[in-house]
């Protein structure tokens, strides 16, 4: 299992990336960027399907896994800036953050060949440097939540009053360098309505929303599914997920629980947790989606950006109970397909889930909604994109 890394791949050149052949479908050469690939979220899952959409596309990112980098379909594909040099930092990547400009200014000479370049971005990527004549498409999953103060993200982290202070005087630099790199941005494409408003007030820039993708079809339950009593987390274990809010209204309801995922927050978790919670880490997704059509319901108890997992439960023919903030409203039809609960605690979740059982529930109704989501959906509204930015620059 081998990464392109900087050792087989000179970054720093503008000849580093080989003439590739054009992509037939798309008539455009294309180079993908990405912040980092140190887990597999919904941000590289994004990032999956445009690699698929591209296949000539290299992929470029500051740190890279081989694990993640498997697990995404990339091997031979990604080039990885110098901090890939640096002992033990993929594993750590939140200590780069004071390198990363400086990480993919010098991954620039790699996108040297592309007519378009697609930053897959929720921090660092469209900090990318491209030449004049080259189109920058940004598609966002948010811009970077800890330089923005973003109070789901920060209060989830007991990131407050002194300390958010110091936070936000320290990162300046970043968000002077994060707002020039938008600046530089041909296209902002945003995973939600949520996120698009958030572009607007911190980049004072419009974004076309383009929701990410999901295949519904291979989320589909076969017939004789049986459904059982759990419910179900499917999550990054981290502290503005909200998964403790899941644990402690199922630890007050008697339900059971089962938690899908890993991540820093794992030890508290598990500490918090009763009997009634089963942890099964990080599952091969086969998995994930059998485990997503036998729940009672999918729990999403955390304001997302939009929050990929809440339509593939409706995908899956189950229903979703969700924090009723962010990507949550676009996404769940309340009292049809879900809940929505209003407040971050434990008895409004508890309130939601009691709501859900007296709620007559029609698996069909969600599968219809899942599918304004569908994979072809989003290849679709990509190569618009695409085509759109590529038509305004000949305008020009």
């Amino acid at each position: 299992m081998k990464i392109v890394s900087t050792e087989r791949l000179d970054i720093t050149s503008h000849d580093a990336v080989p003439e590739r052949a054009t992509d037939a479908a798309q008539r455009v050469t294309v180079a993908l960027v990405h912040d980092y690939l140190t887990q597999v979220g919904g941000a590289e899952e994004v990032l999956r399907v445009l690699a698929a959409m591209y296949p000539s596309a290299p992929v470029l990112t500051s740190l890279a896994e081989a694990r993640v980098v498997e697990a995404l379909g990339l091997v031979g594909r990604v080039g990885e800036s110098p901090l890939g040099r640096v002992p033990g930092l993929r594993g750590r990547h939140r200590l780069a953050t004071p390198l990363y400009p400086a990480a993919f200014a010098a991954l620039g000479g790699g996108v040297a060949s592309a007519e378009v370049v697609i930053a897959d971005t929720s921090a660092w990527a469209h900090l990318i440097p491209v030449s004049a004549g080259q189109l920058l498409v940004a598609y966002c999953h948010s811009p970077a939540r800890f330089l923005y103060g973003d109070d789901d993200y920060l209060a989830a982290a007991d990131v407050r009053g002194g300390k958010r202070a110091v936070l936000t005087l320290a990162t300046a630099p970043y968000r002077w360098w994060d707002r020039r790199a938008a600046r530089r941005v041909d296209l902002f494409l945003a995973n939600s309505r949520n996120v698009a408003e958030r572009i607007e007030r911190i980049y004072d820039r419009e974004a076309r929303v383009v929701h990410p993708p999901i295949d519904v079809a291979a989320l589909r339950p076969s017939d004789g599914i049986e459904v059982g009593e759990d419910y179900l987390v499917v999550s990054r274990l981290v502290p503005h997920k909200r998964v403790d809010l899941a644990i402690a209204a199922c630890a007050a309801t008697g339900a059971r629980l089962t938690v899908i995922g890993e991540g820093r927050d794992e030890s508290r978790l598990k500490a918090m947790a009763g009997t009634n919670v089963t942890f099964r880490g990080r599952l091969p997704l086969d998995q994930v989606r059998f485990a997503l059509q036998r729940s009672r319901a999918l729990l999403l108890p955390g304001a997302e950006d939009f929050g990929m997992t809440a339509v593939e439960a409706q995908a899956a023919g189950r229903p979703v109970i969700a924090y009723g903030r962010g990507g949550a409203l676009e996404s769940v039809v309340d009292g049809e397909t879900g809940i929505l609960f209003p407040d971050p605690t434990v008895g409004s979740l508890v309130d939601a889930m009691r709501r859900l059982d007296a709620l007559g529930f029609d698996s069909a109704a969600a599968l219809r909604n899942a599918l304004r989501f569908d994979t072809a959906v989003f290849e679709a509204a990509i190569r618009e994109a695409v085509d759109d930015v590529r038509s305004m620059n000949r305008a020009m």
